[in-house]
């Protein structure tokens, strides 16, 4: 009985995430869940494998076999192609289908091999090999057959590299362009994610370890079937939920950057004010001046006061192209437009508390713009070097 439920736990969680996003899916809807969606039910089918393995049922294992041996080369490449949508939205499949083609040519072998077999050769193969790891008394095609699960296994950890190197890279571009355009980004960032694929690395460290050692080492034994299962159980269950919750990806970062409301015109060199002289008596260029008036206006006007601003609120406002903002802060002045916002009101909420030293913490944070008190109190620290508590207690 607490074999079967270590056994099935983690596909039972793979098919709750793969019934809840499957309910979701509407044409032209998010392609991301679409992606996740298909992650959690090959997965589900990969513990759909597991299962026939550890009850034994030597009927079923030649095709039980090559399907897990599919499932377990493609979950890795599948959770990649589901980061790319996520932080790009442009792949095509036909590309991404070459993520999944040692999936589908080691399990295409593995199944002919077993076709091949006699009935004889495949119990022989099945209990000698896949349960008890041994190879000696095997005829020639379970000697075949049991050098690709080796190269299956080869495969699984190479895959593991690639995966965890280039979504990491992804999902820093993508929270740098979000940090660009948007002031309130908590809700928009993949940060979550790429702690997320970090921690796959440690799963995947004891899928790995699971993949040498061999299945056969856990089926007499609970105690290290639950290890295994409980770990897989509670993240795959992390990634449902976050991914189910997650409604910001590259498509609408895409909106965002290439659509321009009715309030913006391109502005280019030709209608730029002429040089002129500044305080000191030196010489702004057209440039200089558009970027001291995109820096005035944000701190003159205080549209840094706006809750959820964005890059085109302030082109809006300024009725100038959002290229020339973007250039202006994240390139010329080095810092993310975030960053440069979200420093404008902890300054603008150090002053309120010194003004008004009676003010809640939470009234300070609505009105310096902040969204949340999460994000107040991170921004806070993070440009003011303590806490919002901590600095009204040393005002007073």
């Amino acid at each position: 009985m607490i074999q079967s439920i270590f056994t099935s736990m983690p596909m039972f969680v793979c098919a709750f995430w793969t019934a809840m996003l499957a309910s979701s899916w509407q044409p032209g809807g998010d392609r991301a869940k679409r992606v996740l969606c298909i992650f959690m039910f090959v997965a589900t089918l990969l513990y759909l494998g597991h299962g026939f393995y550890f009850y034994r049922d030597i009927d079923a294992l030649p095709v039980s076999d090559a399907m897990y041996t599919f499932c377990n080369l493609a979950v890795f490449p599948l959770y990649y192609i589901y980061t790319e949508e996520l932080t790009d939205g442009k792949g095509r499949w036909r590309k991404r289908v070459l993520y999944l083609l040692p999936a589908i040519l080691t399990s295409t072998v593995v199944a002919f091999l077993y076709i091949r077999m006699n009935r004889d050769e495949s119990i022989l193969f099945i209990e000698n090999y896949l349960y008890h790891n041994e190879s000696v008394a095997l005829s020639e095609n379970g000697h075949i057959q049991a050098s690709l699960h080796t190269v299956a296994k080869v495969i699984f950890a190479i895959q593991i590299i690639p995966v965890l190197w280039f979504g990491i890279r992804k999902i820093n571009r993508f929270n740098q362009q979000v940090s660009g355009y948007y002031a309130d980004t908590d809700d928009k960032t993949l940060s979550h994610f790429k702690y997320l694929l970090i921690l796959f690395l440690a799963i995947s460290l004891i899928s790995f370890v699971c993949n040498i050692i061999g299945r056969y080492y856990f089926a007499d034994s609970i105690a290290l079937l639950a290890l295994p299962s409980l770990t897989f159980s509670i993240l795959l269950y992390i990634v449902g939920y976050m991914g189910y919750g997650q409604h910001f990806n590259a498509v609408n970062l895409e909106t965002e950057m290439n659509g321009q409301s009715l309030s913006e015109r391109p502005e280019t060199e030709a209608n730029l004010p002429d040089d002129r002289e500044d305080e000191s008596g030196g010489t702004l260029s057209r440039r200089e001046q558009t970027n001291q008036r995109i820096v005035g206006a944000i701190k003159d006007e205080k549209l840094f006061l706006r809750p959820n601003l964005k890059i085109s609120d302030v082109a809006g406002f300024l009725h100038t192209n959002r290229d020339y903002i973007y250039h202006a802060i994240n390139v010329e002045m080095g810092v993310s437009f975030s960053d440069f916002i979200n420093q404008q009101r902890v300054e603008y909420a150090q002053q309120l508390m010194k003004d008004y030293p009676d003010k809640l913490l939470y009234e300070v944070a609505t009105e310096s713009g902040f969204s949340s008190n999460v994000t107040f109190y991170r921004c806070f620290k993070q440009f003011a070097g303590c806490s919002p508590k901590e600095y009204k207690e040393n005002l007073n």
